[in-house]
């Protein structure tokens, strides 16, 4: 890997003074509520429209992240952690003993992390970050994380974000449980109709057409 000194650019510099001071934001703000928290609506809208004004991915772009301090994966099961809502959580908190569920209501973005706008049962919306994930020439970000995918997050970290706004974030991939549509831990508000109607046969074409299109991951949670 190469690495470039921008020590002497003002812009870069500048860059970083921003950073630092969000960071520093941040932690000023450890356990309390967030404030201001945008709707589900102006989230998801604020995320497509982002997503169609991003540049071809030939351009030059510069993203960063800021590293959080070390912390353990959570060692649980998910049956034996305590349901936890967005708007009970805490910024800069990692909610030990708790779980949240989540469904994803836009598709994904790639950058440091698998991104996308995520809601509780309740209709209230984040920011959901995937850190450490598999590249994109190993598996593409909607296989990972596509629209409409549930996930219980165990123990979930909320942070103040760069740009100002809130998001859980996860750097342990064993802190994520994909749910498949027959799991019954998918609230009742969520759970597909008819499902048990889907016949083997419509499976088994489902998953071949996967298989085809080289989405090995998603045939095999089918």
């Amino acid at each position: 890997m190469n690495t470039h000194d921008l020590s002497t650019i003002p812009q870069y510099v500048q860059l970083l003074l921003k950073q630092r001071q969000s960071l520093r934001n941040a932690l000023s703000q450890k356990g309390q509520q967030p404030q201001g928290r945008k709707t589900r609506d102006q989230l998801a809208l604020q995320f497509r429209f982002r997503l169609m004004m991003r540049p071809e991915k030939n351009g030059f772009n510069v993203h960063s992240s800021t590293i959080p301090p070390a912390y353990s994966p959570c060692l649980s099961r998910s049956s034996s952690l305590k349901s936890i809502k967005i708007n009970d959580l805490l910024l800069e908190t990692h909610h030990r003993g708790r779980y949240i569920t989540l469904r994803s209501i836009t598709p994904p973005d790639r950058m440091n992390a698998i991104m996308a706008i995520m809601e509780d049962e309740e209709k209230d919306a984040i920011m959901v970050q995937l850190y450490y994930q598999e590249k994109d020439f190993e598996r593409r970000a909607e296989d990972i994380l596509p629209e409409g995918a549930i996930l219980i997050v165990k123990e979930p970290y909320l942070k103040l974000m760069a740009d100002g706004d809130y998001g859980i974030r996860v750097d342990h991939i064993s802190d994520v449980v994909r749910l498949t549509r027959y799991d019954e831990r998918i609230p009742s508000c969520w759970k597909q109709k008819n499902v048990e109607a889907i016949s083997p046969s419509a499976l088994r074409i489902e998953g071949n057409n996967c298989f085809g299109e080289r989405r090995y991951h998603a045939a095999i949670e089918l």
